[in-house]
């Protein structure tokens, strides 16, 4: 068992499997993927891979069976929901995936990189927001 299945199954072996079976993401996210750290990040990716290259392979094969199909799409959907905690503290690493050869973790990565959980930057007595860049031009 990989080093990622591992932690994912110490997080969610409380839950009923089939809360778990039909849902497109994890519990907990945030000590999820504080406890894979950044190379973890890798790790994940070839696990998304994995899952869409298994999928891909039961496709070329004529399977007709789409609730197999789906459920392999859950399945990356639950491992993919860790990417944007994962972005929010490893980014180097998370955006890395936008060059994986797989064609599923670039999608998923490029997807979550949107739904990153960033703190909003605090506000300035003006009422701009502190990362804001504007100049004065001399009067």
């Amino acid at each position: 068992m990989s080093r990622v299945r591992a932690i994912l199954r110490k997080h969610t072996d409380a839950l009923d499997p089939v809360q778990l079976a039909y849902s497109d993401a994890l519990p907990n996210p945030a000590a999820i993927s504080t406890e894979l750290g950044p190379e973890g990040v890798a790790e994940l990716f070839m696990e998304i891979a994995g899952v869409a290259d298994e999928r891909a392979l039961r496709e070329r094969e004529g399977c007709t069976d789409h609730d197999l199909l789906d459920d392999y799409w859950r399945e990356m959907s639950r491992l993919a929901s860790l990417i944007p905690w994962l972005a929010r503290r490893y980014p180097v690493p998370v955006l890395a995936g936008l060059a994986h050869p797989n064609r599923a973790v670039r999608l998923h990565v490029a997807g979550a990189i949107e739904r990153v959980p960033f703190r909003p930057a605090p506000r300035r007595c003006d009422g701009r927001s502190s990362g804001s860049r504007t100049t004065r031009r001399a009067a």
